[in-house]
């Protein structure tokens, strides 16, 4: 069954721009002649199943080689894509208020490793204080002895 299309050689051209594929490599991924291609395009229709190995090639919905049709479900996914949009500008938004919370436990945690540090600090000198006081106190001792 052949289906008629208008502009479908812009539409196939368009794409193919987009993917940065040639006519040839489009012909070889749909089993068709480049030469029975232009053909197609030149009598403005081709075999429904050549259409949908071509838009399955070109990842796009069989669809859009129809001009009314196009419209309608280009407004469709253009109203999807602003839906989409605004639900990852939301998640964007989510994300960023997560790292900002996790980068101030990352400060507050190196904040109190470093207050975990000076009191080591602390304890340590403490400590060495503690051996020269015992030190002192045994010499006194020896001394009030003597």
């Amino acid at each position: 069954m052949d289906t008629n299309l208008v502009g479908f050689e812009n539409r196939i051209k368009f794409l193919l721009g987009i993917k940065k594929m040639t006519i040839r490599e489009l012909c070889e991924k749909i089993g068709m002649s480049d030469v029975n291609l232009y053909r197609r395009f030149k009598a403005g229709s081709i075999e429904t199943k050549h259409l949908e190995k071509i838009a399955e090639v070109l990842g796009v919905h069989p669809g859009y080689f129809f001009g009314s049709e196009l419209e309608r479900i280009t407004e469709n996914e253009r109203r999807e894509l602003i839906l989409m949009r605004a639900q990852v500008s939301q998640l964007e938004k989510q994300a960023k208020s997560w790292e900002d919370i996790a980068n101030k436990y990352v400060e507050q945690a190196a904040y109190n490793r470093s207050i975990a540090d000076l009191w080591i600090k602390h304890a340590n000198d403490i400590e060495k204080m503690v051996v020269e006081l015992r030190k002192e106190v045994a010499e006194l001792r020896k001394i009030k002895s003597v």
